[in-house]
């Protein structure tokens, strides 16, 4: 393990349980990236699959894109590049093909830039803003969450590992609702994925944004499925 990703003071640990949280106002809740289709498409699905599958979104869908995007723009932020902020930004959002994930990923962004600003004054904040609205940069989530967690004090292994974190546990909160584990299992699940999390959180950090990723052909094969259903639980 890296230890410089669990090695936070309790400020810190603070911080990224308010950013972590189900209860900061992102919307995550209505998303399952693409889980309701697997769901549809293997009607016993149980609880050691899911465990893998949530693994390989992890490793292959979110680790090598939005935790490095995470990290990269934490560091920008603290040398005041916008400029790499936005190029992030951009690069992010062409990394997800299926549509469903880019206007999820966008509105769910925009909607925590929107609660950023009742809470931090910063000019970086204010310029991004201002990018977004003039339509220079897309607001992805994952960018807002990396400014305001360097904003607030977070190492970039730190806001990626919440990032991470945040990612799974929203899987799992969809998985409880589609009746596929309980939350006894919902727990196991995360205990034995923190290891993954960990790894994969510092294997973003040292990621140039340049070479970022997210091979997980099946996986978008779903959330391409997942906007043609009819009925549906989810956003996405």
């Amino acid at each position: 393990m890296d230890e410089g990703v669990l090695n936070l003071s309790l400020g810190e640990l603070v911080t990224a349980l308010q950013l972590g949280d189900s209860f900061f106002p992102s919307g995550r809740y209505t998303l399952s990236h693409g889980l309701e289709s697997f769901v549809e498409e293997s009607k016993h699905l149980e609880v050691a699959q899911l465990g893998v599958l949530f693994g390989d979104y992890l490793r292959h869908a979110v680790g090598n894109s939005e935790a490095v995007a995470v990290a990269t723009v934490n560091r920008a932020v603290r040398n005041d590049d916008i400029e790499t902020i936005i190029d992030v930004d951009r690069m992010l959002l062409a990394l997800k093909l299926p549509s469903e994930a880019a206007m999820a990923s966008t509105r769910s962004g925009k909607q925590v830039l929107d609660t950023v600003g009742h809470l931090v004054d910063d000019p970086m904040i204010a310029s991004y803003e201002l990018a977004v609205a003039e339509g220079e940069a897309p607001g992805n989530h994952a960018v807002v969450i990396g400014m305001i967690s360097a904003l607030w004090g977070l190492q970039p292994d730190q806001a990626a590992a919440m990032e991470l974190h945040a990612y799974l546990t929203g899987l799992l909160g969809a998985a409880l609702r589609l009746v596929r584990m309980d939350h006894i299992d919902a727990q196991l699940v995360l205990k034995n994925l923190g290891d993954v999390v960990v790894t994969t959180a510092a294997l973003a950090t040292q990621l140039d944004y340049r070479d970022m990723s997210a091979f997980a052909p099946m996986i978008e094969v779903m959330q391409m499925k997942h906007e043609h259903s009819h009925l549906r639980l989810f956003a996405s």
